[in-house]
């Protein structure tokens, strides 16, 4: 798949919302061909820029939990 062919795939795939599972990636710092596609569609889309804020609380909670647990992950 080449970059144009890939970045075209994501622009399809954010019409709609992000998915949790790339909220979370984006929170985490995972997110890298697809960055500016996603940043795009979190400046236009409130709906995600909450969801986006929900999915930040939520990672971070699980972090803090993981190091007050002190679980060996």
């Amino acid at each position: 798949m080449t970059d144009e062919s890939l970045k075209k795939t994501i622009r399809e795939r954010l019409e709609g919302h992000i998915s949790d599972h790339d909220l979370e990636r984006y929170h985490l710092g995972m997110v890298t061909d697809e960055l500016p596609a996603l940043e795009e569609h979190l400046l236009r889309c409130a709906d995600c820029i909450r969801r986006a804020e929900e999915t930040a609380d939520y990672v971070d909670a699980i972090r803090a939990g993981i190091i007050q647990g002190n679980w060996d992950l």
